[in-house]
């Protein structure tokens, strides 16, 4: 994973950086990463991703271009800055 992102369990319901995620490859498919939850262990429900603005931990509606070049993903509320 390149770009640290706020992410959410769909299990457990942890919230935490994506850099935090747990990674192995997949003993079925080689050429497969499986990702996992730190907290509960599970990598089949998968994860939802937060938003990026600072504070909130809402669900992402959407993304959008910086003024620097970068992207960030964003919740409704705030998608409409």
């Amino acid at each position: 994973m390149n770009k640290k992102y706020k992410t959410q369990c769909c299990l457990c319901g942890w919230r935490g950086s994506s850099d935090l995620l747990l990674t192995a490859k997949n003993p079925f498919d080689q050429d497969d990463e499986l990702v996992g939850c730190p907290e509960c262990k599970q990598c089949t429900e998968g994860f939802d991703s937060l938003c990026d603005i600072e504070g909130c931990n809402e669900f992402v509606a959407g993304g959008m271009p910086t003024k620097d070049g970068g992207y960030i993903f964003a919740c409704y509320e705030h998608l409409k800055i």
